[in-house]
């Protein structure tokens, strides 16, 4: 049995009556489920961040197959504490994944499925738990920036990202 799925809708001619594939998870209690689909920049694949695990799943969309799936994911960082994460892909197909247990910030290349380097620290006050939650990302000139907002210390963070940067 399963205990998390994806599902995709299709459109077809009738809007009330989209074609729907179910893309089930295999059982594995520390992957956790799936959060919101995150397309790569060229659209073959979608990515998920695990609600409550450090890994990634990936769905590839034209065959309709998981290529890293609950019993083999992209671990982005090891722990083996449940954490809460919420990411983001930039149109450089860059992952930007927040851990809410540890107020950092992470990149994942998906060209290669890779974490790259260390994490990017978030936290605004040392020392306090501040649980960075979304993610959002604005291509600027020379670079991105992104945005976080904390849950615990109700502020929104910067984090400006040079094209220039290894």
């Amino acid at each position: 049995g399963s205990n998390a799925s994806v599902l995709i809708l299709t459109e077809r001619d009738d809007a009330l009556a989209p074609e729907r594939v179910h893309y089930p998870l295999p059982r594995n209690g520390m992957a956790g489920l799936p959060g919101r689909a995150l397309p790569s920049p060229d659209g073959r694949h979608l990515y998920f961040a695990s609600a409550s695990a450090p890994v990634l799943f990936k769905l590839d969309a034209l065959d309709g197959r998981w290529v890293r799936d609950a019993d083999d994911p992209i671990r982005v960082y090891e722990t083996s504490d449940p954490a809460l994460h919420r990411a983001a892909i930039d149109a450089d197909g860059i992952l930007w994944l927040t851990a809410f247990n540890t107020d950092r910030l992470y990149a994942v290349d998906t060209r290669c499925d890779a974490t790259l380097g260390e994490p990017i620290e978030l936290g605004l006050a040392p020392g306090r738990l501040e649980g960075p939650l979304p993610v959002v990302i604005r291509e600027v000139e020379g670079g991105r920036e992104l945005y976080f907002a904390t849950s615990l210390s109700e502020v929104l963070g910067r984090v400006l990202i040079d094209d220039e940067t290894p």
